[in-house]
């Protein structure tokens, strides 16, 4: 599918001679936390953005809008600090109240992972909140929230 814009042909898609398609306009994102350590709040600051092709992931409010109606991909995950090993876990969130996936550890348990595949209207959001009372441990790459547009 090729878009046309006053006159001006943009490349929307393309497909190689052994049938790769890539769509470098896809809605996707990137973010890793950046602090040592943050504490319980929500939703989780993931401030450090490797990537956002559309700017649909905030770094200012830590969430992710959908621009069209489709089916997304995203992961989520951080460890739990040292100092603070307690139950507790993330959860990926959708439009502030509805929790779509989670990952809740009992103590001495760190890592904090989870991912999920959803259908979302055009302005859903996702978020990643914190439960329990967990301390969570983002810097160094150890937190990180994703996604995609699949289609």
């Amino acid at each position: 599918h090729i878009e046309f814009q006053t006159g001006v042909t943009s490349m929307r898609m393309t497909i190689d001679g052994s049938g790769r398609v890539t769509m470098p306009n896809q809605p996707a994102f990137h973010t890793f936390g950046s602090q040592s350590y943050t504490a319980r709040s929500n939703p989780v600051d993931y401030t450090s953005v490797q990537f956002n092709i559309g700017s649909h992931y905030s770094n200012s409010t830590y969430r992710f809008t959908a621009p069209v109606a489709g089916t997304y991909h995203f992961t989520a995950g951080a460890i739990a600090a040292y100092e603070n090993v307690a139950a507790g876990g993330i959860m990926i969130v959708k439009n502030g109240s509805t929790r779509m996936a989670r990952s809740y550890q009992a103590t001495q348990q760190r890592s904090r992972n989870c991912a999920v595949t959803l259908s979302l209207s055009a302005n859903d959001y996702i978020e990643v909140w914190c439960e329990g009372q967990t301390t969570l441990y983002l810097g160094d790459g150890y937190g990180y929230f994703s996604g995609h547009l699949i289609g």
